[in-house]
């Protein structure tokens, strides 16, 4: 079953340069997105066989405005929004 929550074992720190987000996977598959509004995927990456993630997304190239970070690991669904 899948579940929308936001994101609690994720951390995340935004500029107008770079998204950076912590994450514990403990070794789970997990596909990451950053999607605009109108929910259009804008980033994506799918993370296989790590215990602890660490990232930095350059989103200089994303016009100003509302996103969400969404992160899908281990039959669920957790979202955290941003501004830009």
């Amino acid at each position: 079953m899948s579940t929308d929550a936001r994101v609690s074992h994720c951390g995340k720190r935004v500029n107008n340069q770079f998204l950076d987000m912590n994450l514990m996977t403990q070794g789970k598959s997990a596909e990451i997105m950053i999607k605009n509004e109108e929910g259009k995927v804008m980033i994506t990456e799918k993370i296989e066989n790590e215990v602890s993630v660490t990232r930095r997304f350059n989103i200089k190239k994303l016009d100003h405005g509302n996103y969400y970070l969404e992160v899908h690991m281990a039959g669920q669904n957790f979202i955290n929004d941003f501004e830009k």
